[in-house]
């Protein structure tokens, strides 16, 4: 199912998928290292978080994309940098508006950011129990 979004112009990405990946669209990304996309995790490290997934890419048997400047493109998935955005919440959470927002695994964030990625800002709750994040900060 589709992630909600708030209305907005995507600001795009190509990325190129690392090995035996899998990129999902509607679901966070995180980039290693500024090359390989890579399902969030919580794991942060060489980790950032890249957007949310427009475009997918199945690379499960596939060496390493390839994004070449005005090149070629192979093995890639294409992200939304920007915009205001639905996530689901961890229970542990207590966020507060504008505070910065944390991605547990590739669809739920949290207000702790410790071990975890910064994905943006919390907007506002959601009726679902979800809250809205904007990405693009």
């Amino acid at each position: 199912m589709p992630r909600p979004q708030g209305t907005h112009t995507p600001d795009t990405w190509t990325l190129p998928v690392g090995t035996e990946e899998v990129i999902e669209p509607h679901f966070a990304v995180l980039t290693i290292g500024g090359y390989a996309a890579d399902p969030a995790s919580t794991r942060a490290g060489t980790k950032a978080f890249a957007g949310v997934c427009l475009r997918g890419h199945d690379n499960t048997t596939g060496d390493d994309g390839i994004v070449e400047i005005g090149g070629k493109v192979e093995r890639a998935c294409i992200v939304d940098r920007e915009g205001r955005w639905l996530f689901d919440l961890d229970p542990a959470a207590v966020p507060e508006r504008n505070a910065p927002a944390y991605l547990v695994d590739r669809e739920i964030v949290h207000s702790d950011g410790t071990g975890l990625v910064l994905c943006g800002r919390f907007i506002a709750p959601d009726v679902s129990g979800g809250w809205w994040v904007d990405i693009g900060v």
